[in-house]
C-alpha cells in the first residue's frame, strides 16, 4: 500500500515527493507499532540513535567533500 500512497498522491497532486516521503514514513511507522507490534520502545531508541550515527557520518563526508571542493577551487 506504501508505494499506492506515494505515487498515487504525487499523481493527483495531493502532496509533493518530500510530503510524499513524509507520509510514507508514518503510514509505516503506525504500521510497525500499532498494527504489527513489531517495534517496542527500546527498539525504537535502538533504531532512532542508529539514524542519527548513520546520519552524523554522512554529514562529515559531505563536509569533507565541501571544504575540499573549496580548497581545489582556490
Amino acid at each position: 500500500m506504501t508505494p499506492v500512497i506515494i505515487i498515487g498522491g504525487i499523481w493527483t497532486g495531493v502532496f509533493s515527493p518530500t510530503e510524499a516521503a513524509c507520509v510514507a514514513v508514518v503510514y509505516a511507522f503506525i504500521l510497525a507499532v500499532i498494527v504489527y507490534r513489531d517495534i517496542n520502545l527500546k527498539d525504537m531508541y535502538d533504531n532512532l540513535r542508529q539514524t542519527v550515527s548513520d546520519g552524523a557520518g554522512i554529514l562529515i563526508i559531505i563536509c569533507g567533500a565541501a571544504a575540499f571542493s573549496w580548497l581545489v577551487t582556490m
